[in-house]
């Protein structure tokens, strides 16, 4: 499942600094894609959006929206992305 690397990826091209803090992790864990979704959730979002000031942008509020959740197969994934 890719929803944490597609968001990840989107909010790169939104949010200034964290490209930089995404490649970062992804440096010293190049396996995270194939990692448990809590785990990509961690290191690919969490950490780099807590370290990544949006303060400093026009824009203080990040919202993200996931559409398609039925779509995604298994409700163990559905229900760990919701918890996450």
């Amino acid at each position: 499942m890719r929803v944490f690397p597609t968001i990840t990826r989107e909010l790169i091209l939104k949010v200034p600094g964290l490209e930089a803090l995404v490649a970062e992790a992804i440096n010293s864990d190049p396996l995270i894609f194939d990692k448990a979704l809590g785990e990509q959730f961690d290191k690919l979002l969490y950490r780099p959006l807590q370290k990544v000031s949006i303060f400093k942008t026009n824009c203080p509020t990040l919202i993200v929206v996931v559409d398609a959740l039925d779509e995604c197969g298994e409700d163990n994934d559905i229900e760990a992305i919701l918890s996450l």
